[in-house]
Parts: C-alpha cells; structure tokens; sequence
C-alpha cells in the first residue's frame, strides 16, 4: 500500500464522519426553519448541497485533495513497509491523520455555524428569545481555527516529526 493510497482510503473515511456529522444533523432543522422563513429554508437547503458537493469531492476525488494538500510528498519510499518503522515516519503519519481528522471534525460545525452567522446578520426575522442564535461567534471562531490548525498540522507535519524524533534518533 502507498502512502497516497492510504490517504485516499482515509479521506473517504472521513467523508463518511462528514455526512454523520454534518447532513443527518441539519436535516431535521429543515423542517424547523420552512415555518419560521422561507429564506432560512433555502439557505439551509444550500449548506446541504455545499455538504453534498464535498463529501462528492472527497469520495470520487480524493487523489486530488491528496495531490492539492500534498500528504504523500515527504516520504522515502512509495510503499508502507511495517517491517522497519522509523518512528519519523509514525509522527508524520499521526500529524496527517490528526490535521485530517481536525478538518473533517470541525468543518461541518463551522458550515453549520457561518450558516447561522449569515442568517443572524441577514435575516430581517429578530431571533429575541433563543440565546444560541443571541450569543456571541464563540464556536465560529473554534471552528475556524481548529480547521487552521488542521491544515497547518499538515503543512508542517515533516517539520515536527524532526522536532520530535531528533532526540531519540
């Protein structure tokens, strides 16, 4: 198995967390927001069709994301050999998974959550009562920047697998 083959074969997995985390939770707030605004319906309608689009992207065209975010480029060999593990390689690998799983975790709450922003911002309906949609952009802000720290976790995957090996090597 190559590296990119397993990236792929993760990235698909993660599309499958997405449509748990993401789709099957707003479907029933469909229903909700057709009787309090039409414009409401329709937004929502288009963030399940911004999720429909990627989890497409990511099941059928995973070794492209795999290409755009450059998770194979750092490694030695084209294959996973398990026999001789460096642990370089394990710590290059969890930071990919990890800066994955970040992503994929957090970026159905942040669609989620500028979704409810545009709408809190836009709408001409007042939201006076419900303290979630009154409250500050706390979970906005967690959400973007746990999708930040994800991609940059990847970016500098090779950079903190020296940092941490270089003194057991």
């Amino acid at each position: 198995m190559s590296p990119k083959d397993f990236f792929i074969a993760v990235i698909k997995i993660l599309s499958l967390l997405i449509i748990v985390n993401g789709i099957l939770p707003i479907i029933p707030n469909m229903f909700f927001w057709i009787d309090s605004d039409i414009s409401s319906f329709f937004i929502l309608l288009g963030a399940i069709l911004l999720y429909v689009v990627l989890i497409y992207l990511m099941l059928l065209k995973a070794d492209v994301i795999t290409n755009a975010l450059k998770l194979t480029k750092g490694f030695e060999s084209d294959a996973f050999n398990f026999s001789n593990v460096e642990s370089k390689y394990v710590v290059k690998m969890a930071c990919a998974l990890i800066g994955l799983y970040l992503i994929s975790y957090n970026l159905p709450s942040l669609i989620y959550e500028l979704f409810l922003y545009f709408q809190k911002n836009i709408s001409s309906e007042q939201f006076i009562g419900n303290p979630y949609l009154e409250a500050d952009n706390y979970q906005l802000q967690i959400s973007l920047i746990s999708v930040f720290v994800g991609l940059l976790i990847i970016a500098v995957r090779k950079q903190v697998s020296e940092f941490f090996t270089s003194k057991t090597n």
